[in-house]
């Protein structure tokens, strides 16, 4: 009795090793495109199954502004940064014209998986939603640098920068 629940144990580790190497194989991809999107200053934007490469060119053609807001980490002190962006719906309206008006939500992604969902009313609110990829007048600085960079979301209505989103990668409109 006891050998067969041995035996049992080994098909079950054998069966769960088979099922991570396979989701490791599947995300390799993934990874792959998150890190080409990061090195080429790209934001990727969906919208009712279509995308849209948005470069940093592109971005700073729109109506690009300096903003200042307090960063507040748990880390280090407050204090206060100004970064330079553009709004968020300028960036959306840009890639699909007249998306916003039937959404719902706006979803940012980050190259490491973290999300934030924005409702359309609060991306739409004048000075509150920005994505931002410089601050202090330098360029954002990849991970491997200690940056957030490329680019990022900055909500200036949330004071404890909790639905920032760093890394950014791509933005969904539903």
């Amino acid at each position: 009795m006891k050998e067969l629940k041995s035996k049992q144990i080994y098909w079950i580790m054998g069966l769960l090793a088979i099922v991570i190497i396979s989701l490791a194989i599947a995300n390799m991809g993934d990874v792959e495109e998150e890190r080409e999107l990061l090195q080429e200053r790209i934001v990727r934007v969906n919208f009712a199954g279509d995308s849209i490469d948005v470069t940093l060119d592109e971005i700073l053609d729109l109506k690009s502004t300096n903003i200042r807001t307090i960063r507040r980490s748990s880390g280090e002190a407050d204090r206060e940064v100004f970064f330079s962006g553009a709004p968020l719906y300028e960036v959306l309206e840009h890639t699909f014209p007249g998306a916003l008006e039937d959404s719902s939500r706006i979803i940012a992604r980050a190259a490491d998986g973290y999300t934030v969902a924005y409702d359309t009313e609060e991306v739409l609110e004048e000075n509150n939603i920005y994505l931002v990829y410089a601050e202090e007048g330098e360029w954002l600085k990849p991970r491997e640098e200690g940056g957030y960079g490329p680019f990022m979301t900055v909500v200036l209505q949330d004071d404890f920068a909790m639905r920032w989103c760093k890394y950014l990668t791509r933005v969904t409109i539903e």
